[in-house]
């Protein structure tokens, strides 16, 4: 059995990735504001979810590309 990802999929995933993202980022303001974890913390969890932004900007480069070659 052979597993085929087509843009559909690709945008579902992108969409995914995204909202976890915006769902990091939110909680992790709302932890840094509440006193849960402190600046240092914060600031790593920024730059795993700044990992996860530049994935889902060539995530998004594969489906322009993608698209564009359907054209």
């Amino acid at each position: 059995m052979t597993t085929e990802l087509n843009i559909d999929h690709l945008k579902e995933i992108h969409d995914q990735l995204t909202n976890t993202i915006k769902f990091l980022s939110e909680e992790a303001g709302k932890a840094r504001d509440d006193g849960r974890i402190d600046r240092t913390k914060f600031t790593q969890a920024k730059d795993e979810w700044g990992k996860l932004e530049t994935k889902a900007i060539e995530l998004q480069g594969l489906i322009d590309r993608a698209n564009a070659s359907k054209v």
